[in-house]
């Protein structure tokens, strides 16, 4: 285990602190976390924030399923983070080995603790090319409907985190804005990891391009889960949230 105080002065990322801090729980799931670089020499990084209105110090175990992650203070899947009162703690993986996905779970002392995950990609020269801030799931369900917005060449990406210990088959429903069902699909995720792929890679025949869609995704056995979306136009990427 990894002991990460409050790092005095990080000027890299106090732009990302002016971000919406969400998810207020003692227990937070963030469904998909990037670190690593690809052949080609770009790279992405993921940067953890946590804030707390806590009048005490407050201490949260972090955990990293289908990864491992250096935030500074050695490589390692397990993480214990010790928040100062009423303040936070930011800090950002270096992407040193080849590309990692997983998930993260934060479980703290206390419920007055809001974090984000922000990750960034870089291109070889470690160019920052852009940037989305994920919310984490303070409450999982065993369904979620994400937007899939595919105008001007845009599409999304689906992050799936199974957090239980036994495989799980997600039903997927592509709706028209009416509840018309366009098309379905089916994806297994292992016990205690994620999967991330685009909607064109889940559903064969993919949507007609251009279009907008709602996609629903179910636990076929009823279990919690978590997910997120990103959607992609060119290089440039948002998040989008499922609810």
């Amino acid at each position: 285990m990894k002991k990460i105080h409050h790092p005095a002065g990080i000027a890299i990322v106090l732009i990302l602190t002016a971000l919406p801090a969400l998810a207020q729980s003692d227990f937070i799931v963030f469904p998909h976390v990037a670190d690593g670089y690809f052949g080609d020499g770009t790279a992405y990084r993921s940067t953890l924030t946590l804030t707390s209105w806590s009048a005490d110090e407050v201490y949260c175990a972090a955990d990293l399923y289908g990864m491992d992650v250096d935030f500074g203070t050695g490589r390692s899947t397990a993480f214990d983070i010790i928040i100062p009162q009423n303040g936070f703690v930011s800090v950002r993986t270096n992407a040193e080995l080849p590309m990692q996905t997983g998930y993260m779970t934060l479980d703290c002392d206390s419920d007055q603790v809001y974090g984000q995950l922000s990750y960034a990609s870089y291109d070889l020269y470690d160019f920052k090319t852009g940037e989305a801030t994920v919310f984490p799931t303070a409450v999982q369900y065993s369904e979620y409907r994400i937007l899939a917005d595919h105008r001007d060449a845009a599409q999304l990406g689906v992050a799936i985190a199974n957090t239980t210990d036994q495989e799980t088959v997600y039903d997927l429903t592509l709706l028209d804005y009416d509840g018309t069902v366009i098309n379905t699909g089916q994806i297994s995720v292992p016990a205690r990891s994620n999967t991330a792929a685009f909607l064109s890679q889940l559903l064969l025949p993919p949507e007609a391009p251009g279009s907008v869609y709602m996609l629903e995704i179910a636990s076929r056995d009823f279990s919690l889960f978590s997910a997120i979306g990103l959607q992609y136009t060119g290089q440039v990427f948002t998040t989008v949230p499922a609810n």
